[in-house]
């Protein structure tokens, strides 16, 4: 009985896995994927609990410091008048409070910020990971448009290669009809053989981010999308974007904590004040000689206070100081990357409505012009040659009309990832836009 169990359930598993390589994926359901697999996401999120360890690590040097002794000994001592054997035990418990110690204050600080600053990578990392997953979605379907399109353009020109032949056997073309026509089929069929590369290529480009094969079709945008729920209309982006943008606000965490860095360094050179209470309990005299058995209660405030390291502090100190400019540095150029990347993205995204609108008249200039173009072959008024180009300027007109509603959408989440406002609820509406 268990085996007929074990072969029904690896049938339903395999009808399983075939229903669902036959459900379409969305723009939404492989960012789930991706959130959860995605390698480079995961890297962030490990930094992240250990830079909120390590400043626990640090903070727990501010507080009481308890430990607890205890030392238990047999002795023996050997006189001339004799010997003597004996047990002994000592217990002990300290308690020690920094008071002042600027140096791990200043340490706290610094992982305090580290720790936020890695919160805010992991934020942009996800930014980052969103508008990459939605630009290889479209660039998936760009490559299997152009697969798609390419064959429809072969077909389409085989159909002309046909009539050709015919007509030249009747006499009515020209034997360059008929070559111009066998040679644009042969490129379209290289060409096709491109474009299913390029498909498969952009699929295995996802798989990498998801971790397993991509091999179900994706929703593609409807004949007439509403581009309108998806835009944002700000009057400054580049303000927002120096504002909200969280690879510039994890980098002033790290300017932060590189001064933080400096001052701990420089606190090498003041004095340090705890308190310390201890409380011992010991049978145990000088070099282990047996004793009445005492308590003692101490209470103590020590001072220390460093005068001279060989110079290791001031280097130290120095070095960070040279840490801390090149975080700045790193500031300024993301500073300025991030206006530029925004200005750009921003104009894009203002002619991408006028670029999609005169796509969509060209593409139907392009299938009236290739329709007269056949008319007028069959009436002898054109050669091959021009209804080949008709044919070929109307694919063009298709993929042209297809990469420019695809590239209106990247560029608008481009625009909000510089700004810092792509969120989640975005690719969900890009995902409403998407049909099977």
């Amino acid at each position: 009985m268990s085996a007929y169990l074990r072969i029904g359930t690896l049938f339903s598993v395999l009808f399983l896995n075939c229903a669902l390589a036959d459900t379409p994926s969305d723009l939404w359901s492989l960012y789930v994927e991706a959130s959860r697999e995605d390698p480079v996401l995961q890297r962030e999120q490990a930094f992240h609990q250990a830079s909120q360890q390590r400043e626990q690590e640090a903070r727990g040097r501010l507080l009481p410091q308890l430990s607890l002794s205890n030392t238990y000994s047999r002795s023996h001592q050997q006189y001339e008048q004799g010997r003597l054997l004996y047990n002994g035990s000592s217990h002990g418990i300290n308690l020690r409070q920094p008071l002042y110690d600027p140096a791990v204050w200043r340490s706290y600080e610094r992982f305090r910020e580290l720790t936020e600053q890695q919160h805010l990578a992991i934020d942009d990392t996800q930014k980052q990971t969103a508008l990459q997953i939605a630009e290889l979605y479209f660039a998936i379907l760009a490559a299997e448009d152009e697969r798609d399109l390419t064959e429809a353009e072969l077909q389409a020109t085989q159909r002309n290669q046909q009539r050709i032949q015919a007509l030249f056997k009747r006499q009515m073309a020209m034997l360059t009809d008929v070559l111009d026509a066998d040679a644009r089929v042969a490129e379209l069929q290289a060409n096709l053989l491109d474009a299913v590369n390029a498909a498969q290529t952009s699929r295995d480009a996802m798989a990498e981010r998801i971790g397993r094969p991509v091999e179900e079709p994706l929703k593609r945008l409807g004949t007439q999308p509403d581009f309108n729920q998806l835009r944002r209309h700000e009057v400054d982006w580049v303000a927002k974007a120096l504002q909200l943008n969280p690879a510039l606000r994890s980098q002033e965490h790290g300017i932060a904590a590189a001064e933080h860095a400096v001052r701990e360094a420089k606190a090498g050179h003041l004095p340090q004040v705890s308190l310390n209470l201890t409380a011992q309990r010991s049978d145990l005299g000088y070099e282990g000689n047996p004793s009445p058995e005492s308590t003692n209660l101490i209470a103590a405030v020590g001072i220390q206070l460093p005068l001279y390291s060989g110079g290791s502090t001031r280097a130290r100190s120095a070095a960070l100081q040279a840490e801390q400019q090149a975080a700045s540095h790193d500031y300024e150029r993301l500073r300025r990357e991030i206006i530029r990347q925004t200005r750009n993205a921003q104009l894009k995204v203002e002619t991408a409505p006028a670029r999609i609108q005169a796509a969509t008249q060209a593409l139907q200039a392009a299938i009236k012009s290739r329709q007269a173009a056949e008319r007028a072959f069959e009436l002898g008024v054109f050669n091959a040659v021009d209804v080949l180009e008709r044919v070929r300027d109307e694919f063009r007109s298709r993929r042209d009309l297809l990469r420019s509603q695809y590239n209106y959408i990247t560029q608008l989440l481009l625009l909000y990832r510089w700004s810092g406002t792509l969120s989640e609820q975005d690719l969900r509406t890009v995902s409403k836009l998407l049909h099977e």
